[in-house]
């Protein structure tokens, strides 16, 4: 690319930057995972505080700790699986790809969510929920 082509391309996307702001792209990861949740999740979790469905609710899971939903009936291996920690990105990217192979045991009749870019835009839309957005 010659230095007038990159100097165009450079002065394009600064003018595009100016007038149409920064992209979004946690909004727009967010927003795919609004779908990702409604799709997969929703019939059994909910995400207002405290509404319990087939799954404990999701408000504010990010950064939680594990099994401690009050009034849940966790299965003993999420319990014996989560003492000492909280849903991390990292933990809830593992256990939403394969949940009964993370944790043996567990009472989430779910196949996983084999999707990476599902995986982190729910989690990202989760996250959302759980600091405020």
């Amino acid at each position: 690319m010659s230095y007038v082509s990159r100097s165009a391309v450079l002065l394009a996307a600064g003018i595009a930057v100016i007038v149409g702001g920064a992209p979004s792209f946690g909004a727009d990861r967010a927003e795919m995972g609004a779908k990702v949740f409604a799709n997969e999740c929703s019939l059994c979790h909910s995400l207002q505080k405290g509404e319990m469905r087939v799954g404990p609710p999701l408000d504010g899971v990010v950064g939680r700790p594990i099994a401690s939903v009050q009034g849940y009936g966790y299965s003993q291996a999420l319990e014996d699986y989560g003492k000492g920690k909280v849903w991390t990105e990292d933990r809830l990217d593992t256990f939403l790809a394969n949940p009964v192979k993370t944790v043996p045991g567990t009472r989430m009749a779910y196949r996983g969510l084999g999707d990476q870019k599902a995986r982190t835009d729910l989690i990202t839309y989760l996250k959302e929920g759980s600091d405020g957005g």
